[in-house]
């Protein structure tokens, strides 16, 4: 096989990404495959997100949260057809290693050996065969042999751009005197063997999968009023007390900490609706109250952040509002001048409470910060830092409602306090 012309060979450009950098212990949260041809001739395409069944790991690198990957198939869900797509074909990719010990890694746990299989390692083939360069990561290569890299540290994007650098690298081999793969090897071949067969693959493919641009962003949010609509009057002739507004509101801030309407949720403020005789549109109107609030709050430095964004979008969802209706509260917020009358969410204080994080943490102003950095402002904000969730953990502050940490799963079995970052920090800045 080695001895056919590079040309007539098939390749599966294959990449991972990754909760981490090590397949001992971080786990792969997308793979795609693009198998195509020495002379440039794709034959098929292949991406899906992975579940890892733990946090996501760096999402402002990825790009991925926990609730995009909730819904995904597990990595024992989607192998044989990962299997599938690498087989009868040399294995490709841009420091081709990283990938093949996660792909490793992940099969090991499912009690299946990956045998060797010839690969190459575009990054070493640039660095010999291909542009002059100082680096050599996948968009200086790229952007040198004029191909174009869409959706970077993306699975489909990278092995779809490292794919096209491969074609070009490939039609410049004959240059070197390199016609086959046997002569190209001791530039670029990283593992050698036979290439895996069809036959040989232990595990059935699912025909699963679940690609980025379909992952929804806030998978767990309950639709609200799709439960409610049989159980409140749709109106009532009455006007709704402050005092009872107030109480519905704050039962509101406190479940939707964590950015997310449980089931049981909803029952409580259903209950605590119909005790006090709210309508329908009394709910809706209560709902709207509370996304200014926050919309106010996020304005209060007179500008919404991309996470202050986010963060609204999210609980928009779990509400149930209308877009518009969304934007139409934004609008008018932003049209007031004067912060002081916004009013801003019932909140308890957070004095020495006992607080643990988990998953990659967003600080203050929405970007990412070390753990260490979210424990000392939260000790400077008489919060008890804790490393571990015990049934005395007071609360677990998390980035994504969706999240699969170790640590989410056993504050959910204790029934501990879960909140998200941004009202976390929004609640320690009010003190």
């Amino acid at each position: 096989m080695y001895r056919r012309p590079l040309s007539d060979l098939v390749f599966s450009v294959f990449d991972v990404e990754t909760t981490g950098l090590l397949p001992r212990s971080d786990r792969v949260v997308e793979l795609a495959v693009v198998r195509v041809t020495g002379a440039g001739k794709v034959l098929g395409r292949y991406e899906t997100l992975v579940n890892p069944v733990r946090d996501v790991g760096a999402t402002a690198i990825h790009g991925l949260t926990a609730s995009m990957v909730a819904a995904a198939p597990t990595f024992a869900e989607i192998a044989g057809d990962a299997l599938t797509q690498l087989a009868d074909s040399i294995w490709v990719g841009h420091n081709v290693r990283f990938d093949l010990r996660f792909l490793e890694a992940e099969l090991g746990r499912l009690g299946v050996e990956l045998r060797p299989a010839p690969a190459l390692c575009t990054m070493k083939m640039a660095r010999s065969l291909g542009p002059s360069l100082e680096c050599h990561r996948l968009g200086p290569v790229c952007e040198a042999l004029g191909v174009p890299l869409m959706g970077a540290h993306s699975a489909a994007g990278d092995a779809e751009a490292t794919a096209g650098a491969l074609v070009q690298m490939l039609a410049e081999a004959p240059d070197f005197e390199i016609t086959c793969l046997e002569e190209l090897a001791p530039y670029a071949l990283v593992a050698e063997g036979r290439p895996l067969s069809r036959a040989e693959i232990p595990l059935a493919p699912s025909g699963r999968c679940l690609v980025r641009e379909a992952a929804p962003r806030c998978a767990g949010a309950s639709s609200f009023f799709a439960n409610v609509a049989s159980r409140l009057h749709a109106t009532c002739e009455h006007q709704v007390e402050d005092d009872h507004l107030g109480l519905y509101l704050h039962l509101l801030d406190r479940a939707l900490e964590d950015r997310v309407l449980e089931p049981h949720e909803i029952d409580e403020l259903v209950d605590l609706a119909n005790e006090w005789s709210f309508s329908l549109e009394d709910v809706r109107r209560a709902h709207r109250t509370y996304f200014g609030m926050l919309v106010g709050t996020a304005l209060d430095d007179g500008v919404i952040t991309e996470a202050e964004q986010q963060d609204l979008e999210m609980v928009a969802a779990a509400l149930d509002l209308d877009p518009d209706d969304a934007e139409q509260i934004i609008a008018r917020s932003r049209e007031r001048s004067d912060a002081a009358v916004r009013p801003a969410p019932v909140t308890a204080s957070l004095e020495g409470v006992t607080v643990c994080f988990t998953g990659q943490t967003i600080g203050p102003n929405g970007a990412p910060i070390t753990r260490a950095e979210a424990t000392r402002l939260a000790e400077r904000a008489g919060l008890v830092p804790a490393k571990t969730v015990t049934k005395k953990l007071d609360l677990l502050v998390v980035v994504d409602p969706a999240t699969q940490s170790s640590k989410a799963r056993k504050a959910r079995q204790y029934g501990t306090r879960i909140m998200a970052c941004a009202p976390f920090w929004k609640q320690v800045a009010g003190g």
